[in-house]
C-alpha cells in the first residue's frame, strides 16, 4: 500500500503560519511587558490588555512585588534613584535624595511643587448629607524645580593609559567618589540659588540652634539632639542628622543603635545639621548619570569654574583657552555628568522647617 507524506522540514519556517504566529505572540508579549511598566501595577496593566489573551496569560503569571526603592525597575529609574545608587548609602546626598520627594521632569521644563505645612486644619469628619469642605490652594508656597542644570567634570588621558592598563576601574572609581564629594560639598553649603547655574545649598539661611551648655556629654547631647528634632520636627516625617566624621562617630559610640546619622567632608569640625526630608523635592532627567567617553573632539583644559562659556560674542570676543584636540593628540576625554539634578525647600528659606544647624561650641 502506498501511503501520501509530506516532507518534514529541519529548518526553522520563516515565512508560513508559524513565522506569524511567533510575531504575533512577541508582540503580545511586547504588549504586556510594556503595559505592566507604564502601569506600575498588576491589575491595572490587566485592565489595559484584556482583549490580548496572550499579553493576559503572561501578566497573570507574572510575580508581583511591593514597591520599594530596593526594587525599581529600569522603567522607572531616573537620575535622582541612579545617583543614589551610585553614591553608596554613606553618602550624606545619597541619605538625604532617598528619603526625599522625587519627581521627574520628563518632557516638562519646571515642575511645581506644593509646600508641606506642619498641620492641615482643613481636614475632618463631614456628617450625613452634609458637604465637604472645599481647599484653596496656595500655589505661592511651594517650590518650581528648573531643568537644564548640570552637575558634573571631565578628565583627559593617553589612549595607551587607557588601552593597555588597568586603570579604567579605577578612573571610574576615582570619578565616582569625586562626583560624591562634590554633591555634597554644594548640596550642603550656605550659597544663593544662582540661575541658569546652581540650586540653593540647604544651609543658605538656614536657622541655628545653641548648642547646650550641660556639662555632662550625654546630657549635652541628648539636649542637642532634641533641639535640632524640634527645630525641623514641626512638618513630622523622618528626622536625619549630617555631621563631620568625628562628631558622628561620638553619636555612633554613645548611641549605637541610632541609625539617622551620616558623615559628609562638607561638614566642618564642630558642626552638626538636622534635616527632614519630608521638606525636599528633588528632581531630575529620566536618562540617569552619564559617563561618555570621546577621542574625536575638541576641549577646553581649564579646571576653573568661573568661566560659563566655550565663547561670548562681542567686541572683543571673548574665547576660552587653552583649547586641544584628542583626536590630534591620540587622547580621550571622559565626562561625568548627572543631567537635570535639582533640588529646593518646600518651605521659604530662612523661615525654618526642613534644615537647621547648631551653634556654638559642642560639649560632648
Amino acid at each position: 500500500m502506498r501511503m501520501n507524506s509530506s516532507a518534514v522540514t529541519l529548518r526553522p519556517d520563516y515565512t508560513g503560519s508559524a513565522a506569524r504566529s511567533s510575531e504575533a505572540r512577541a508582540i503580545s508579549i511586547a504588549r504586556g511587558l510594556l503595559a505592566y511598566a507604564r502601569a506600575g501595577d498588576l491589575w491595572q496593566a490587566r485592565d489595559e490588555v484584556k482583549d490580548d489573551r496572550d499579553a493576559l496569560a503572561l501578566l497573570q503569571r507574572t510575580a508581583s512585588t511591593p514597591a520599594a526603592s530596593t526594587n525599581l525597575t529600569a522603567f522607572n529609574q531616573g537620575v535622582v534613584d541612579a545617583t543614589v545608587d551610585i553614591l553608596g548609602p554613606a553618602n550624606a546626598a545619597s541619605a538625604i535624595f532617598s528619603r526625599s520627594i522625587k519627581v521627574s521632569f520628563g518632557h516638562d521644563a519646571s515642575v511645581w511643587v506644593p509646600g508641606v505645612a506642619a498641620a492641615s486644619t482643613h481636614v475632618g469628619f463631614v456628617g450625613k448629607l452634609n458637604p465637604l469642605r472645599v481647599l484653596q490652594y496656595d500655589v505661592s508656597k511651594g517650590c518650581t524645580l528648573e531643568a537644564g542644570l548640570k552637575l558634573g567634570f571631565s578628565i583627559v588621558c593617553t589612549n595607551e593609559l587607557l588601552a593597555r592598563s588597568n586603570a579604567v576601574p579605577f578612573l571610574r572609581q576615582k570619578m565616582l567618589e569625586d562626583i560624591g564629594q562634590g554633591l555634597d560639598a554644594i548640596l550642603l553649603d550656605t550659597s544663593n540659588a544662582t540661575a541658569g547655574l546652581r540650586p540653593a545649598g540647604l544651609l543658605y539661611n538656614a536657622p541655628t540652634v545653641n548648642a547646650s551648655t550641660a556639662t555632662a556629654a550625654e546630657d549635652a547631647l541628648a539636649a542637642d539632639l532634641g533641639a535640632l528634632a524640634a527645630a525641623v520636627g514641626g512638618i513630622g516625617g523622618e528626622i536625619i542628622y549630617v555631621g563631620n566624621i568625628e562628631e558622628t562617630t561620638r553619636i555612633k559610640a554613645r548611641l549605637p543603635f541610632f541609625s539617622n546619622v551620616f558623615a559628609s567632608s562638607a561638614v566642618s569640625a564642630g558642626n552638626l545639621i538636622a534635616i527632614a526630608p519630608r521638606g525636599i523635592a528633588v528632581a531630575g532627567s529620566d536618562t540617569g548619570p552619564r559617563i561618555d567617553v570621546s577621542g574625536e573632539t575638541t576641549i577646553v583644559l581649564d579646571d576653573a569654574l568661573v568661566a560659563q562659556t566655550l565663547s561670548t560674542a562681542g567686541t572683543p570676543n571673548t574665547i576660552m583657552a587653552p583649547a586641544a584636540s584628542t583626536f590630534q593628540s591620540d587622547t580621550s576625554a571622559i565626562k561625568m555628568l548627572l543631567p537635570d539634578l535639582v533640588w529646593a525647600q518646600r518651605v521659604t528659606a530662612g523661615s525654618g522647617g526642613c534644615v537647621a544647624a547648631l551653634s556654638g561650641t559642642l560639649k560632648w
